[in-house]
């Protein structure tokens, strides 16, 4: 199933909004959050199809959004952005499952390929 709307925690003001108004051109809602915390309080409020973190943030970081949300949710579709690639990044990443790890800056091509792959069911793919 595509995702429809978008949980997007960012705390760059500027790339925040470029990317929600991107995501938003290419057709889906986006629920902008300004950290994981705030991205957290909507998460539990508010249904989502996919959550889009940054890593890196004030209050609660996206590895501790993704852990959060996995305890509650295994399923939901989680992507993860950073600019600081680290090992530690990635095994958390890969603990938790999640969907998908970009490096900033990456192309929106490469976040799009990524978003069309949820649409079709991989039967390959085991469930983590």
């Amino acid at each position: 199933m595509l995702p429809k709307t978008i949980l997007y925690a960012e705390d760059d003001d500027a790339q925040r909004e470029t990317l929600t108004q991107t995501l938003a051109t290419l057709g889906y809602e986006v629920i902008a959050a300004k950290n994981g915390r705030v991205a957290l309080e909507t998460f539990r409020d508010r249904p989502v199809d996919l959550v889009l973190s940054d890593i890196q943030m004030p209050e609660m970081s996206g590895l501790e959004l993704l852990r959060t949300v996995r305890g509650e949710n295994r399923s939901l579709p989680f992507i993860l952005l950073t600019g600081f690639d680290h090992p530690d990044a990635r095994d958390t990443a890969e603990t938790y499952c999640a969907t998908a790890y970009l490096l900033k800056p990456f192309r929106i091509a490469e976040l799009r390929q990524v978003l069309d792959s949820l649409a079709l069911p991989d039967p390959l793919v085991t469930q983590c």
